[in-house]
């Protein structure tokens, strides 16, 4: 999708409105693997809110993960003459079961410190693993304001952990993931731009609940 260097307008139909998500930053990143640049993803993020994101998908569709509610909304994009972007609600999917068979499969997700302040996220098969199978390492800064829209592309277990261990009165970049797997580098993803910007989108009162239409 085009970079999105123009203002953006939500408007969502016109239902009745009961919960609104905002947004103040669009990030733009590169997922890296054997050194090419296998994509690039757009998301907005809440500076002050890590548990929701709005992915951009296509030019004409986008996503909206809430892991609190684990409830994923999608959206039809319209670019109007101006450069400004209608977002119309198409529907939602409830993925609490999914968390739910997650949450009770037994894995364990850790966070810890290496050398040179970089921190580990790892999942293991159990609570008495010494092992992780999966890793996600980072560098962490001290910073005015938090940028963290990567640690949205995260498995909300992880995400979770990261949060149970930061200091919740102070703000920190992180720029860089690198994936592991069974101790070996795999791909890596990289913050290229952040954008401050002032976004609001609207939720129908009543849900349109369909996790098996595709678009």
């Amino acid at each position: 999708m085009k970079y999105l260097t123009f203002l953006i307008l939500f408007l969502v139909n016109n239902y009745v409105y009961c919960q609104i998500y905002k947004f103040d930053q669009l990030s733009t990143f590169e997922l890296v693997g054997k050194n090419k640049v296998i994509s690039k993803i757009q998301k907005l993020t809440n500076s002050g809110d890590v548990y929701y994101s709005m992915d951009f998908k296509s030019d004409n569709n986008v996503e909206l993960i809430d892991q609190k509610t684990f409830h994923r909304h999608f959206f039809n994009v319209v670019k109007r003459a101006d450069n400004k972007l209608i977002f119309n609600y198409e529907r939602s999917c409830d993925e609490r079961e999914i968390h739910e068979d997650i949450k009770n499969s037994g894995r364990d997700y850790r966070i810890g410190k290496a050398a040179n302040d970089q921190y580990i996220l790892g999942k293991y098969d159990s609570s008495t693993s010494k092992y992780p199978y999966f890793e996600v390492r980072f560098q962490m800064e001290e910073t005015n304001s938090n940028q963290l829209a990567l640690l949205h592309t995260i498995d909300f277990e992880l995400l979770e952990k990261f949060v149970e261990n930061i200091e919740k009165d102070k703000s920190y970049s992180v720029n860089k993931l690198e994936y592991y797997v069974n101790g070996k580098k795999g791909k890596e993803q990289m913050l290229k731009s952040l954008t401050a910007v002032d976004v609001e989108v609207k939720l129908p009162e009543k849900l349109y609940l369909n996790c098996l239409k595709v678009f």
